[in-house]
């Protein structure tokens, strides 16, 4: 099991993402926690339930500190010349369970009008806060939303997604759908967990139909999971998935690929050696292309 949370300070990076390039993480939580509303079985943090215990004592970075730190690594890394292609809530949790989400993004936000005007701020997001007003309004502020949606039933969505929040798959894709420019992430899980039948099934092509994205990427586990009896998806298992669901949803299906699939340049060493640039991140791909980042 991969622990990624002693490595998660408030600001990281520029680490290599599949969708995004070069990309400057924002953690809003302890390094040492997993905080968030689903126990993904894929997930490489961990299980948020083995680093729980009562959750009124953890120690929130507050939203000063947050500031000041930011404030720090982005003057930092401007001054170095890092090359960074966008600003990402991410992190060792759901961002959107920080207590003071809002303030976050605006803090952060200004932080990026500063010292990185023209990198788009992007959030992955489980869209389990999206109901809550001060939530949707605040996601209305980044350039890129990557919302995950991993099942097209909701018996494949509580063995996948484990949410430990109280929500029905019916709920998330309702929330997601009120947001415009939406990207879909989706898992590919294979192994004692398997959600290919539910991502081939006129269940999920409804999920897309209603949430309309932008864009709908499918990528198989690129790191160790949670549980070890998951296996990554290999390219031909995508591509069939992808051919499906093109067939019946007019927005494009994008494969990520696992890293021993991607081309030789397209290492961790790209962020810092900067010699060729991540291709066109979001683009209406042809039938059969495949995206890399």
């Amino acid at each position: 099991m991969s622990n990624c949370l002693s490595t998660t300070p408030t600001v990281y990076g520029p680490v290599i993402s599949r969708r995004l390039g070069a990309s400057l993480g924002i953690n809003l939580f302890p390094a040492d926690r997993r905080i968030c509303s689903y126990d993904c079985v894929y997930c490489e943090c961990g299980s948020p339930r083995a680093c729980a215990g009562d959750a009124r004592a953890v120690r929130f970075p507050p939203v000063d500190e947050l500031r000041s730190e930011t404030d720090r690594c982005f003057r930092d890394r401007s001054r170095r010349g890092e090359r960074v292609d966008a600003i990402t809530f991410a992190g060792n949790g759901e961002p959107t369970v920080y207590p003071w989400f809002p303030a976050a993004v605006e803090v952060v936000q200004r932080l990026r009008d500063v010292y990185f005007p023209d990198v788009p701020l992007a959030i992955f997001s489980n869209a389990t806060r999206l109901r809550e007003a001060a939530i949707r309004n605040a996601m209305r502020h980044f350039d890129r939303r990557f919302m995950k949606v991993d099942a097209g039933d909701e018996k494949t969505f509580r063995l996948v997604d484990r949410p430990m929040a109280p929500v029905s798959l019916d709920e998330i894709v309702a929330a997601i759908a009120d947001l415009d420019s939406v990207e879909l992430s989706t898992a590919v899980v294979e192994g004692s967990v398997c959600n290919i039948s539910s991502l081939m099934s006129e269940g999920f092509v409804s999920v897309v139909k209603k949430i309309k994205p932008i864009g709908l990427y499918l990528y198989p586990i690129d790191r160790p999971a949670a549980s070890d009896a998951l296996a990554t998806a290999d390219m031909p298992t995508l591509e069939v998935i992808r051919a499906f669901l093109q067939d019946r949803v007019s927005v494009p299906v994008m494969l990520l690929q696992a890293k021993k699939n991607r081309p030789d340049w397209y290492s961790e060493a790209y962020g810092r050696t900067h010699h060729r640039r991540v291709p066109t991140l979001y683009t209406p791909l042809m039938h059969g292309a495949h995206a890399t980042a």
